[in-house]
């Protein structure tokens, strides 16, 4: 007799329920909406993480579809699982400016009901299940899509906020995750990819999913990429914003210890190490960022304590010169700021980088930000070659000898480790040829046998926010270029 009831009055028409739905029962090839229920125990209190919602309160659901041809190894499923971004909100002032991202993307995302990958991406919507990346053919994949709509980078537990939000990204991630488990007890390789705030949770989503396949003796290869990250944690936002989030609950899961790390300005980055920490050797992590990106500076901005950094008044105050408002935001930026959030975010990924083998870089020159499926990226010359290794299963990868070069970029100095500072990997990538486009068109080529880090220009004019920015989206031009120079001087000052 179960300890718990689940009801689905919080379903919609649409959906199919989760705890009744097998995947084996959907047809290949077609999305479906599956809607986890509302876990209670039997004298009436909520179970841990079993009440998913969106934090406005409307119905949370997320997409499944299932490959249109089988996988090779037919005895064993290959997942994908890409989890959405859009933001984050921690306050009634900053959830009043989010309001329209807590509420399920039901115009957005609704329509990929009925409709097949390879349609849904004919029709604008580029998806990566519709893509092969180097060997990796993403059609033979299990699609699970988590959308987001609780502002709280997927990890929240916090139905009850002072605000009227409810913070609870933790209950919609683990309910799905759990989905999963139940519904692939023995898959052969599972690859995790996310945008922004999608991307932010990557390191809590392989360890909930490693820890749970190797709890049941399972030997699942885990890779993923994080795409654009925003995972810096000012005091301030410590202090003023974490705690309404509730994400110990989710960090207890992990076995995360969150009292000695929740003051940490690098909390997120202790979060990182430790999921590393447990990983397999043979699990490869890549994260992509752009060095010079509004959206995460913006984010920056705010969680400082900068009320009116990027507010509406802030940019009709900014916006002068009649250009857009990114443009104007842009400029408005402080120097300081910029090479600030940029060090940061540079020595976070250096120091996991020298910390774990596994770990891999790869830095877009200019400015812009992720959109959904890795689209940016694979725009950035040399991202598919390196991306193609991070996706790989192990049974496909071809290690050679051990080395330390990087790939960098012709039209600017690298903003990674020189070979020097870096360690070595155990198992290093094979030999690749780099096609490099600079900011002035020229191409050339430059080989490596190492995937630590990465820097590539843009192969193609970049889209989406990058497209209408004008000449500051190349980072070899300008402000972009003396501070890659300046950045490389005080690293590896301050790194003796």
């Amino acid at each position: 007799m179960s300890l718990y009831d689940v009801t689905h009055q919080y379903c919609d028409a649409d959906a199919f329920p989760a705890e009744t739905t097998n995947v084996s029962s959907l047809l290949r090839d077609e999305f479906y909406k599956i809607c986890p229920g509302q876990y209670k125990y039997r004298n009436g209190t909520d179970v841990r993480l079993g009440q998913p919602r969106c934090g406005d309160g409307t119905n949370f659901s997320f997409f499944v579809s299932r490959p249109p041809k089988e996988a090779q190894d037919k005895q064993r499923d290959k997942i994908l699982i890409e989890l959405s971004g859009g933001g984050a909100c921690w306050d009634a002032t900053t959830c009043k400016r989010q309001s329209k991202f807590l509420s399920f993307p039901q115009e957005r995302l609704g329509p990929l009901v009925g409709s097949s990958c390879s349609a849904w991406t004919s029709r604008g919507n580029s998806m990566l299940c519709a893509k092969t990346v180097g060997d990796t053919d993403f059609s033979e994949y299990n699609v699970v899509l988590i959308p987001y709509c609780t502002q709280d980078v997927h990890l929240g537990d916090e139905p009850n906020s002072d605000y009227g939000v409810k913070h609870v990204g933790g209950h919609n991630l683990y309910q799905t995750l759990k989905w999963i488990f139940d519904n692939f007890p023995d898959p052969s390789h599972i690859f995790i990819t996310g945008c922004s705030a999608g991307a932010t949770p990557f390191p809590v989503v392989y360890e909930i999913i490693n820890s749970h396949y190797m709890a049941h003796g399972k030997q699942v290869d885990i890779n993923g990429i994080a795409d654009s990250p925003v995972f810096l944690t000012p005091s301030y936002f410590l202090e003023n914003g974490l705690g309404h989030w509730n994400v110990r609950t989710v960090m207890d899961l992990i076995g995360f210890d969150y009292d000695t790390y929740k003051d940490d300005e690098i909390f997120f980055n202790q979060v990182l190490d430790y999921a590393l920490e447990n990983s397999k050797e043979t699990d490869r992590w890549g994260y992509v960022t752009h060095d010079s990106d509004t959206v995460s500076l913006l984010y920056y901005g705010f969680m400082n304590g900068d009320s009116e950094f990027g507010s509406e008044y802030g940019l009709r105050r900014r916006n002068r010169s009649g250009r857009s408002e990114p443009w104007n935001l842009r400029r408005q930026m402080t120097d300081d700021l910029q090479i600030q959030w940029w060090m940061k975010m540079n020595n976070s990924l250096s120091l996991a980088m020298k910390d774990h083998s596994n770990f891999h870089s790869f830095v877009m020159e200019g400015t812009g930000h992720c959109t959904f499926s890795l689209n940016v990226p694979l725009q950035y010359t040399g991202f598919e070659g390196w991306a193609s290794m991070i996706a790989q299963e192990n049974d496909t990868m071809i290690y050679s000898a051990k080395a330390d070069n990087t790939y960098s970029s012709p039209s600017a100095p690298s903003h990674s480790f020189t070979n020097s500072d870096k360690l070595t990997s155990n198992a290093s990538f094979p030999q690749t040829e780099l096609l490099s486009t600079s900011a002035t068109g020229e191409v050339s080529n430059k080989s490596s046998s190492s995937l630590d880090s990465a820097v590539g220009s843009s192969a193609m004019e970049p889209p989406i926010e990058s497209a209408n920015w004008g000449a500051p989206q190349h980072a070899a031009s300008g402000f972009g270029s003396s501070l890659v120079i300046l950045l490389a001087v005080r690293f590896l000052f301050h790194s003796h």
